[in-house]
């Protein structure tokens, strides 16, 4: 991290008292290197650094030939919000995702250097899936920077489309066909309003299906537990033991079919409502 383009990187980030993620590099790692992205803070110091976990060994590319893969998740706080880092081929594995907000991720960001094609096919149209999926599967921010241009001696050739995505899937924001600087303001109270329509009605109902499943278990375990008990005194040789685990099955599994009735009937009637909404 105190390379020429780190130092750099720092440099500026002080100068102008802003936060910044300026892409990936490689970060030498034995005979290997580490495809790493930094969070640089406004004091120009390092919060952190995510090495990108999914290397692309895939579609005629073996990246692991040079590259070895990192090994935890970039999730950062800073003062603007618990951020989540990805890189590139990252963006391909929706587990990523949904694990750094899961651990409180409020903004995902992902640098990447997507083709147009010379010799990988192209592949903009997975961009942009990628992309707003990454937001509206996960309610959450994303705002992926794609390289524009011949890199790499000219066998690459990135083809931008930056962009900004909100909770609902939408591009806010998004950069031409050409080199650019997009701007965006992130709306949080937008994505935490989403968040509570979404997420916080399924998961009303999912608490109300473990309590109405768990409370009549706790009296049926009682009611096993007493014939049980009665079997074990008809059969003194059974173990004890049998008769618990019995008797917690039948706890468990009754809880898990009332909370599938709650639920499927809840989501039916929302589901109803939402068709007469669309008729």
């Amino acid at each position: 991290m105190d390379g020429r383009y780190i130092t750099e990187m720092k440099k500026q980030a002080r100068r102008f008292g802003v936060n910044l993620i300026p892409g990936s590099f490689a970060e030498t790692c034995g005979e290997k290197v580490k495809n790493t992205c930094a969070l640089i803070d406004r004091s120009g110091e390092v919060a952190g650094s995510y090495s990108k976990v999914h290397l692309m060994d895939a579609i005629g590319i073996r990246e692991s030939d040079a590259a070895v893969p990192g090994d935890k998740l970039g999730v950062f706080d800073t003062d603007f919000g618990r951020i989540g880092l990805m890189v590139c081929f990252d963006l391909r594995f929706p587990e990523q995702p949904r694990s750094m907000v899961l651990q409180g991720a409020d903004i995902i960001f992902c640098a990447a250097s997507f083709p147009t094609g010379s010799p990988l096919p192209p592949r903009t149209d997975h961009w942009d899936l990628l992309v707003q999926s990454t937001a509206l599967l996960n309610l959450t921010w994303t705002c992926a920077v794609n390289q524009f241009g011949s890199i790499c001696g000219g066998t690459e050739n990135p083809f931008g489309r930056s962009m900004v995505v909100d909770p609902w899937g939408i591009v806010t924001a998004s950069a031409l066909g050409r080199r650019d600087i997009v701007y965006a303001t992130l709306d949080m109270q937008h994505q935490k309003e989403i968040r509570g329509l979404i997420i916080g009605e399924n998961n009303i109902v999912s608490l109300l299906g473990v309590l109405c499943g768990i409370l009549p278990g706790i009296g049926l375990t009682g009611l096993v537990l007493r014939v049980c008990e009665s079997e074990m005194m008809a059969y003194p040789s059974r173990p004890a033991a049998l008769s618990v685990v019995l008797a917690s099955v039948v706890t468990y599994v009754f809880s898990l079919l009332i909370q599938l009735l709650l639920t499927r009937k809840v989501r039916g009637i929302d589901m109803v409502e939402a068709l007469k909404s669309v008729e």
